[in-house]
């Protein structure tokens, strides 16, 4: 039946009086969410749809995941009772009620009594992993000696398994849970950050979340500051561990009080969530929409009825207008092999589905100001699709090519061949270095800055030595950085001798520019009477506001893009 009005929900009344292993009895109840009732929010990953198995509603046969219904039989067995469970309490056919209780969905979660997270497997999958209690099992007995202990026990306990201890066995189990499909959905980060109380539920074990979640962000943090990232005992463990600690970064950044995320923007939790998976590429948008809204001065519609470029346009127009900034555009531009697949996505604007963060120069707290934090000058025209914006054209490109499949030190080889002096003055070495790391610090940290003066003479010294097999670490450190640097990216040359990193994209005679209000400089190409934008690109001596301190480029220039 129809929900009565927008404000309604319903609820899920497990029957407790059958039996652990006997088919599921339910009822199903539609309440007024503005009026007081207790509920516990499920919280899991949907599993395989193309099966589906029985559980009884009202008296009726209902169908759902194996994953589903594995949690609620579990669930039952600790004596859940009233529960929230998207793909049963909505009624997925009905677009006009879907829209309405995903509009409801922070305040579901962010008012249930607790919200369970399901981390456990359906009945078949539990059935084939026989060592599934012995993981948790050594997992739970970590956890437990952990939490009863100060943070100085758990800093020496990751120390001695970083030089090989017998609790290794443990932390591996620990790094299993935490490998979990539920810490890669999109739908669960909202899920979790709004929650009053959260808590895991396993195939055997259940437990609150953050005494699962506080050893693994220290084991993060440690080998983050030991540089034991990559190098140390547990390196497949990296994913899982990153994932975790994000998510518990940002539960701890949640206002219950305004219901929002602290300091953070659309677009900082759009790029929060980029790791995150979604099976609808609307949900990018959707799926954090409950974190911001407030916020937001546009309209952004919670309609699957729109198009994906629609939506992506109106959000890249809502960031530009909250940020008052064009930065969004240096995670925008053209990508050849999917170029015909957007969807007539303007290639001003980002394209969340294609994993550009990837490719693009990042722009966080002021890493860059090529732009001089100037104010964009900007305008919109049919019908919002096309972006005018005014900058400066700087140079252009006249040599481009992929490193990936090269010597790294053939960029700075093939510079030499050409130039013999750098535009600023800077050594050949200096702006090699700068280039080649994209001037930031080692990409496994948990936020980029630019290069220290120590670390950055070891990648001059690094740079004019042959590269050595068995390298000591911070030789392993730098050529790291470079190739995280080099990643999806052209090492470029202009025309009067810049160095630079651009996108895949870029072709010879594209334009180097710098747009007002956007603090890194773009790769622009004319075409057909108007202007493609082909990506953000690091080019070392424009990378800190020259071009408009010095009067550099050929006059404001206006870009249709």
């Amino acid at each position: 039946m129809p929900l009565p009005h927008k404000r309604m929900i319903r609820l899920l009344y497990l029957d407790l009086t059958t039996g652990n292993h006997s088919t599921i009895h339910s009822k199903l109840q539609p309440v007024n969410f503005d009026e007081s009732c207790v509920y516990k929010a499920l919280s899991y990953v949907w599993g395989d749809e193309g099966e589906q198995l029985p559980i009884f509603i009202d008296g009726k046969r209902h169908w759902v995941t194996p994953n589903c219904r594995a949690a609620l039989r579990r669930l039952r067995e600790i004596g859940v009772v009233c529960l929230w469970v998207d793909a049963i309490c909505i009624n997925q056919r009905d677009e006009s009620e879907k829209r309405d209780q995903l509009a409801l969905m922070r305040d579901i979660y962010h008012f249930a009594d607790e919200v369970v997270i399901w981390l456990g497997y359906s009945e078949l999958e539990a059935k084939r992993d026989r060592h599934r209690k012995q993981i948790e099992t050594l997992a739970f007995a970590l956890i437990r000696v952990l939490d009863s202990k100060a943070n100085s026990y758990m800093e020496d306990s990751i120390r001695l398994l970083v030089q090989g201890s017998k609790r290794e066995p443990a932390w591996r189990a620990l790094g299993k849970i935490l490998m979990h499909k539920w810490f890669e959905r999109l739908w669960t980060y909202q899920e979790l950050l709004v929650a009053a109380k959260a808590s895991f539920v396993f195939q055997y074990y259940h437990i609150a979340y953050d005494k699962v979640l506080n050893p693994a962000m220290a084991l993060w943090e440690f080998l983050l500051q030991h540089d034991y990232i990559n190098t140390g005992p547990l390196p497949n463990l990296r994913p899982a561990l990153l994932a975790a600690s994000r998510r518990s970064k940002a539960w701890r950044c949640y206002d219950r009080d305004s219901g929002q995320l602290r300091n953070r923007t659309l677009l900082d939790v759009l790029q929060d969530t980029l790791h995150l998976e979604c099976s609808n590429p609307k949900d990018r948008v959707f799926a954090i929409m409950g974190l911001v809204k407030d916020r937001l001065n546009r309209t952004i519609r919670l309609d699957y009825g729109q198009s994906v470029a629609t939506l992506y346009t109106m959000c890249a127009l809502e960031i530009i207008e909250e940020n008052e900034s064009l930065e969004v555009l240096s995670l925008a531009g053209i990508d050849d092999h999917c170029r015909r697949n957007r969807d007539a996505l303007p290639s001003w604007v980002p394209d969340w589905q294609t994993g550009a963060w990837e490719r693009t120069i990042p722009v966080q707290h002021g890493l860059y100001k090529a732009a001089s934090n100037s104010t964009p000058i900007q305008r919109y025209l049919h019908d919002h699709s096309t972006l005018e914006a005014h900058g400066f054209h700087v140079d252009t490109i006249c040599r481009e090519f992929s490193l990936q499949s090269r010597s790294y030190s053939y960029g700075l080889a093939d510079w030499c061949a050409r130039f013999e002096k750098y535009p600023n003055g800077d050594s050949e070495y200096h702006a090699w270095v700068r280039t080649i790391t994209l001037d930031r610090s080692d990409h496994s940290t948990a936020e980029f800055s630019r290069l220290p003066p120590d670390i950055f003479q070891q990648y001059v010294e690094l740079s004019q030595l042959p590269r050595r097999p068995g390298e000591d670490r911070k030789s392993h450190r730098y050529y790291r950085t470079i190739r995280s640097a080099i990643k999806s990216r052209k090492f470029i040359l202009s025309k009067s001798g810049y160095m630079g990193l651009g996108p895949l994209a870029t072709e010879t005679n594209d334009m180097i520019c710098v747009l007002r209000g956007c603090n890194v400089p773009v790769v622009i190409r004319e075409e057909h009477g108007h202007h493609l934008f082909i990506g953000a690109c690091f080019v070392w001596g424009l990378m800190d506001g020259e071009v408009i301190k010095h009067g550099m480029g050929n006059g404001r220039e206006m870009y249709v893009l």
